[in-house]
């Protein structure tokens, strides 16, 4: 409900989205409470009825934008791909095009989610075109829809469930921030590289050699210094 609040243009706090949702709907509050939450369920007529088209947004910032297909009945990966941009439809119609080519023909329906429109125009349009000669209630414009989020069903490989870096929890974020004046100082240095390491490692790799910090005020000393000064700390591994 919050994320619809700021689609509509709606400044809200998530605490208010919350109190006003155990007013208004006290029961399914408490059923989502409980985790107890009746889902739809999901159904498939068989393998290539339906490819689900989805994007992956979280590593943008980094240069890495992922596109994925699966297919709706078999969970059968179509596609997964890494590139520099996932929100051209070019591109994501040339991994449309590689999947139907390689399995000999296209889906009878290809669904994404609401508000991913814009750079699946071109998935859209070869899809109907490919599908503009058939006598099914999935013809032409009827081949592709979109729909709302929140009821797929999880990844699966071999009966494990595949998660493509889950959010942290709130506790390992906050002690991820706490090196954040350390990677701004690293940004203005040359020849040095860093990352964070799970659950909440500074790596810094240099000319000098490679360090890996659990103690933001040692990756500091560390720093300020250029590592000429032998860091004496439990926080250096």
């Amino acid at each position: 409900m919050f994320t619809k609040c700021k689609q509509h243009g709606i400044s809200i706090k998530k605490e208010d989205v919350r109190i006003l949702l155990s007013l208004l709907d006290p029961i399914g509050s408490q059923a989502r409470k409980r985790r107890r939450l009746r889902r739809r369920q999901y159904f498939a007529q068989g393998p290539n009825f339906v490819w689900h088209i989805d994007s992956y947004d979280k590593l943008k910032p980094y240069g890495i934008c992922i596109n994925g297909c699966i297919d709706g009945f078999s969970r059968n990966i179509i596609w997964l791909r890494a590139a520099f941009t996932n929100s051209n439809p070019k591109v994501i119609g040339g991994y449309f095009v590689e999947a139907v080519e390689r399995r000999g023909g296209c889906p009878r329906l290809v669904r994404i989610d609401m508000g991913m429109g814009t750079e699946n125009v071109v998935v859209r349009d070869i899809q109907r075109y490919l599908r503009r000669n058939y006598m099914d209630d999935r013809a032409a414009e009827r081949s592709y829809i979109t729909g709302a989020k929140g009821f797929r069903s999880p990844l699966l490989y071999n009966g494990d469930k595949i998660l493509i870096f889950p959010d942290l929890p709130s506790s390992v974020a906050k002690r991820r921030g706490t090196f954040k004046d350390v990677k701004e100082m690293l940004r203005g240095c040359q020849d040095v590289r860093y990352g964070m390491l799970y659950p909440a490692k500074l790596r810094i790799s240099s000319p000098l050699g490679e360090k890996v910090f659990t103690d933001p005020d040692a990756a500091k000393v560390y720093t300020l210094f250029g590592g000429w000064v032998e860091v004496v700390s439990s926080g250096v591994e």
